[in-house]
Formats: C-alpha cells, structure tokens, sequence
C-alpha cells in the first residue's frame, strides 16, 4: 500500500503545558513508526501560549523499546500555530537521521524563561 495515514498522536493528558527550563517533555504517546515512515514521515504540532525566553524545541525521537533512543530532527517554536518537523529520504540534509527505529515519540524541551502549551501532535506517514 502506498497512501500516507496520518494519525493523532496526542499526549493523553493534552493539551500539555511545558514550563521553563524543560528538557525532553513527551508531548505525545509512543506511536509506532511503519517501514515508510521509517524513511519519510511529517510530525505536525498545534502549539499556543508560547513565551519565548532563549527559545523553545520541538524534538522527534525514535527507539527500540525502551532502549537505543535516537534523537532525530527538531524545529524551533518561535510563534503560536503549526510547527512541522519534516523528514524525507529524498532529502540530503536528512540522511543524517534515518532511517528511524520502530517507536517514536515527540517531545518539547525550553530553555529559562520560555514556555508553551501543546494543544495536538499528528504524524503523517506512510502505510
């Protein structure tokens, strides 16, 4: 199959508020990462409430279990509303980070004085 599902992913307790000085906050459930998502997959977040102090990231991690945590690619949160992380095999930049493992999980990490508030967490990739 060739279509690309995309999935809500969200914290259980979401909308999730993330204080300053956080680092590597789940902001999502586990979900598993199929073998095209593997190569290519988006990871969009809903996010509002946001104080900027030294800046705020959003972090897409991948696993093996519990074990052999990998972080991929991340994407700054300098404003309130959508932010993408987008990874593409047809990409050179993104070599680096693929494929990814089995289990992936988002998470936001803060820096002192910054803050936000993520509302929702999707993952589009392929089937």
């Amino acid at each position: 199959m060739n279509a690309w599902t995309p999935r809500n992913v969200s914290a259980l307790n979401a909308p999730v508020v993330v204080g300053a000085s956080q680092t590597d906050v789940p902001v999502s459930t586990q979900f598993g990462i199929t073998a095209g998502g593997s190569r290519s997959i988006v990871v969009a977040a809903k996010v509002s409430g946001l104080a900027v102090g030294a800046g705020v990231t959003l972090k897409l991690r991948s696993a093996i279990g519990t074990q052999s945590v990998q972080d991929s690619k991340t994407a700054s949160i300098t404003s309130n509303g959508m932010v993408y992380i987008k990874l593409l095999a047809e990409s050179s930049s993104d070599q680096s980070f693929l494929p990814l493992l089995s289990l992936g999980q988002v998470v936001i990490s803060t820096t002192a004085g910054s803050a936000v508030t993520v509302d929702n967490v999707w993952v589009l990739q392929e089937d």
